[in-house]
């Protein structure tokens, strides 16, 4: 797995990730988080683009 990765997110531009932003137990780096439903939080990044942190699965 990558160290980052992108959130779809119907009607609105992809948020990116950073896989210390994975904030559930049952997640690991190990695994893919293709095709799951998580929720998140926006955060604005210090080069001011939008990013997601608490990244939980639903």
């Amino acid at each position: 797995m990558r160290g980052f990765g992108f959130i779809e997110v119907d009607g609105e531009e992809d948020v990116f990730f950073h896989v210390t932003e994975l904030s559930d137990d049952r997640i690991h780096e190990s695994i893919t988080l293709e095709g799951l439903s998580v929720t998140f939080v926006e955060e604005t990044g210090h080069d001011g683009r939008t990013r997601a942190a608490n990244v939980r699965l639903v």
